[in-house]
């Protein structure tokens, strides 16, 4: 059930969030706000005394992840050279799930070693502020504000974009040597 109202809370706030949030924000003011909103939703994750409130909760950190995934993309698509977006993609992904990992290991320790009700709560909430203080100086940092600015004024695609062909090659060794679009409801050819 909460995996289903999470799903919703994605497919009908996501447009919304990006035509009135992200496309209006500094991508860094963007991530500050979705680590706001998940802070906000992971501490009162442990003030929910009903499913309303723990879906509530739910959908406020949703939103505030809905705030930096497309973040995160767009401002590595924006910075990245063109022949080395894959590795800075790559790169994105090996921090990201090196964070989850730690930050899932790190989260289940600080709940089993919590006896107060308090002090998760306090240790994520002051981590979230952390976080939000360190994207606030993210934003000063001159040499990262130039690369966004630049990034921000030049035409979002490629110059010289790959192209790629539509169908396989005709060579004769290639293994899809008969190939032909596909077409629904079509009765498939017999191969004898």
């Amino acid at each position: 059930m909460i995996w289903t109202i999470n799903s919703l809370i994605v497919i009908s706030l996501q447009g919304l969030i990006t035509k009135r949030i992200i496309r209006k924000v500094e991508p860094l003011t963007a991530l500050g706000l979705g680590i706001l909103f998940i802070t906000i939703g992971i501490a009162s994750l442990f003030f929910a005394q009903s499913f309303f409130h723990l879906i509530l909760s739910g959908g406020v950190f949703v939103i505030g992840e809905m705030m930096i995934l497309p973040t995160i993309d767009s401002t590595i698509s924006q910075l990245s050279k063109g022949e080395l977006i894959g590795l800075f993609f790559a790169l994105s992904n090996v921090v990201y799930g090196l964070g989850e990992a730690g930050g899932k290991s790190a989260g289940g320790r600080i709940l089993g070693v919590g006896e107060n009700a308090l002090t998760p709560v306090f240790i994520y909430t002051t981590l979230g502020l952390v976080l939000i203080v360190v994207v606030t100086l993210l934003k000063k940092w001159q040499p990262l504000r130039q690369s966004l600015q630049q990034a921000s004024s030049k035409e979002n695609k490629p110059k010289d974009a790959p192209r790629l062909p539509s169908e396989p090659g005709q060579h004769r060794t290639h293994p899809v040597n008969r190939w032909e679009p596909e077409v629904f409801f079509r009765k498939k050819p017999r191969t004898e």
